[in-house]
C-alpha cells in the first residue's frame, strides 16, 4: 500500500494552485490522502497553510523535473500523480518515466503536441504491459473535445461511417505557464505540421450556418487525441473529425490571423522569444474576476454517409483555468475512486478510452453541460 491516494506535482504553478484548492475542498469531504509537490519547499508550505490553516494532513514533497531521483520518491509515494508543471517538453518526460517505474498511474494537462506524441510512442506498450495507466490532455485540451466526440457518436447508428466538425469558442484569457506553451509551440511549428495531420479534405476559412460563425481550422492537439481514441475503441467504421476556431466576423477573423502570424514569426528567434516570454511571467494568470467570465462552447455537427445527423453541445465555465483545474483534478480522482471500474487497465491513453462515460458523468458534477440539440445540417 503507497501511503497517498494523490499527489499534486507543479502544485505552486498558477494552475496547480487552482488545482490544489479544489481537491483540498474534495479532501475535506471524502478523506483523500493526498499531498502537494515541487521545487521550493517555502512555496508549499505556504500553500498548505493556506490551503488548511494549523493543520498538516497534506503531505510536502520537494521534487524537481530535472532530478530523477525526487521524482522516483515522489511518485513511490502514491497511487496517482496529477501534473501541472509545463511546460512538458522540458519537464514532463522524466516525470513519465518515474510514474512509470514506481507503477503510478498518472494525469496532466498538457496540450503540447510533440510531447504527447512521444510519450505515446515511447511509453504506451511498457505502460500496458505493467497496468500502468498514463492519461494526458486532461484540461481542456483535449477532455471536452475527446468526450463531445464519444458523446456524439453515441447519437448514431454504429454501423456507419461519421464525418464530425467541432466549433469551439471561448472567452478567457491564460497564465504566464500556458504563455510560455505556446511560445515554446510555435518555434517549432514545422514539427507540429508533421505530426497533427489534418484531413485531406478539411475546409479552410468558411462560414458555419450551424453555428452562424466564421470558422477557422484551429491548430491544437485536440485533433490527434481524437483520432488515437478512435484508433484505440477499434470500431470498425471510419470517423473523421475536423477541428475549426469559431469566430463572429471577418475581421476577427483578420485580428486572430494577424495575432497568430506575429506570435509566430517573433517565436522564431532566441531573443524575441525571451522577449515574448517575459510579457507574462511564470505564475501569473487572470485574476479571479476575470476566470469568473470566462466561457468555453464547442459544438459538434455530425452527418453519416447514408445521412442520419446530430449536433450536441460540451460548455462550461473558465476554459484554462477555472474549469481545466476542476478536470485534471476529477480524472485524478476517478484513478483513486473508480480505478476497478474503468475500461482500461493500463496504457498511454485518452480521456475518452482511459474514463470512459465515468469522467463525462464526473465533468457534468462541475457544471459541465453535454446535450444534444435539434438536428441540422452540417
Amino acid at each position: 500500500m503507497k501511503p497517498l491516494d494523490l499527489v499534486l506535482f507543479g502544485a505552486t504553478g498558477f494552475t496547480g494552485r487552482l488545482t490544489a484548492e479544489y481537491l483540498a475542498e474534495h479532501a475535506r469531504r471524502s478523506g483523500l490522502r493526498w499531498g502537494i509537490a515541487g521545487r521550493d519547499e517555502a512555496k508549499l508550505l505556504h500553500l498548505r497553510e493556506r490551503l488548511t490553516p494549523g493543520e498538516s494532513e497534506i503531505a510536502v514533497i520537494v521534487a524537481r523535473g530535472e532530478d530523477r531521483t525526487s521524482l522516483r520518491a515522489m511518485t513511490r509515494r502514491c497511487r496517482v500523480l496529477l501534473t501541472t508543471a509545463g511546460p512538458f517538453a522540458a519537464h514532463g518526460e522524466a516525470v513519465v518515466g518515474a510514474c512509470l517505474d514506481e507503477g503510478t498511474d498518472y494525469v496532466d494537462i498538457t496540450g503540447e503536441l510533440p510531447f504527447w506524441h512521444d510519450v505515446v510512442q515511447r511509453h504506451h506498450e511498457r505502460a500496458e504491459r505493467n497496468g500502468v495507466l498514463l492519461v494526458p490532455c486532461c484540461g481542456f485540451e483535449s477532455a471536452p473535445i475527446d468526450l463531445g466526440v464519444r458523446f456524439t457518436l453515441a447519437q448514431l447508428p454504429a454501423d456507419e461511417d461519421v464525418r464530425i466538425r467541432g466549433y469551439v469558442s471561448a472567452r478567457g484569457r491564460i497564465s504566464g505557464g500556458t504563455w510560455s506553451s505556446a511560445i515554446q509551440a510555435m518555434a517549432h511549428t514545422r514539427t507540429w505540421n508533421r505530426l497533427a495531420r489534418p484531413p485531406e479534405d478539411q475546409s479552410r476559412l468558411h462560414y458555419a450556418r450551424a453555428v452562424d460563425q466564421w470558422a477557422m481550422p484551429l491548430p491544437s492537439i485536440d485533433p490527434s487525441v481524437v483520432r488515437r481514441s478512435l484508433q484505440l475503441a477499434g470500431s470498425p467504421r471510419k470517423v473523421e473529425y475536423e477541428h475549426y476556431f469559431a469566430l463572429p466576423n471577418l475581421a476577427a477573423v483578420a485580428r486572430w490571423v494577424g495575432g497568430i502570424g506575429l506570435l509566430t514569426a517573433l517565436s522564431q528567434t532566441a531573443p524575441t522569444r525571451r522577449w515574448l516570454m517575459r510579457r507574462l511571467p511564470a505564475g501569473s494568470g487572470p485574476s479571479p474576476e476575470v476566470r469568473a467570465d470566462g466561457r468555453f462552447e464547442v459544438v459538434f455537427v455530425a452527418e453519416t454517409t447514408r445521412g442520419a445527423r446530430a449536433q450536441t453541445v460540451v460548455r462550461g465555465h473558465d476554459p484554462g483555468y477555472g474549469h481545466t483545474s476542476k478536470m485534471v483534478a476529477e480524472a485524478a480522482l476517478a484513478l483513486v475512486e473508480e480505478r476497478d471500474a474503468l475500461p482500461a487497465r493500463g496504457g498511454v491513453l485518452t480521456p475518452a478510452q482511459a474514463f470512459g462515460d465515468i469522467l463525462r458523468t464526473r465533468f457534468e458534477r462541475t457544471g459541465m453541460v453535454f446535450e444534444r440539440v435539434e438536428r441540422t445540417s452540417p
